[in-house]
């Protein structure tokens, strides 16, 4: 499998890879902390071989953030980028650069996810401050919470599964 498989952790954007290198590209959870998406598809399509393909995993934009406190949660849950994008404009990014795209909703999954973990942290919080200590633990509830709210209560925030292909020459 070493010659077939190339694992990469590192900065996407400024690794060097041969045009047309890989057959496959799988990608999950972490389209949404790069900020040029755009840059980000145009440099996989070029280093994709054509007729190959490209999966990812990864959250969009379901509705724009109303409240402040829906503002300040997806803030806290973007990190490093400014913005989220919609499922269409991820599919409009990649159809742009000639990629055929399917994509399949996965939102409920998430949210259902996101609210037992949440669940777990609030039940289960003094078991986690005796493991990870008051402030990290309080830490991980706020994340969970705000994670929860994006995906279930406000319902701001989905997920979903990409599978774009590179037509062949």
């Amino acid at each position: 499998m070493d010659n077939n498989v190339t694992h990469m952790c590192g900065d996407i954007m400024d690794a060097e890879f041969d045009e047309g290198q890989f057959d496959h590209i799988v990608i999950v959870g972490v389209i949404l902390h790069i900020e040029d998406k755009v840059g980000l598809f145009r440099k996989l399509h070029r280093i994709l071989k054509p007729g190959g393909s490209m999966f990812f995993e990864d959250f969009y934009l379901r509705k724009d953030a109303e409240s402040d406190d829906e503002r300040s949660a997806l803030k806290s849950f973007l990190l490093c980028v400014d913005e989220l994008p919609k499922l269409g404009e991820y599919k409009d990014m990649l159809e742009d650069f000639g990629f055929q795209v399917e994509i399949e909703d996965i939102t409920a999954p998430y949210a259902d996810y996101t609210y037992k973990r949440w669940a777990s942290w609030t039940s289960e919080r003094e078991e986690y401050v005796e493991t990870y200590g008051e402030e990290a633990a309080e830490g991980w509830i706020e994340h969970s919470t705000s994670v929860k709210q994006l995906f279930n209560d406000w319902r701001v925030v989905g997920g979903a599964r990409f599978v774009s292909e590179k037509p062949s020459a």
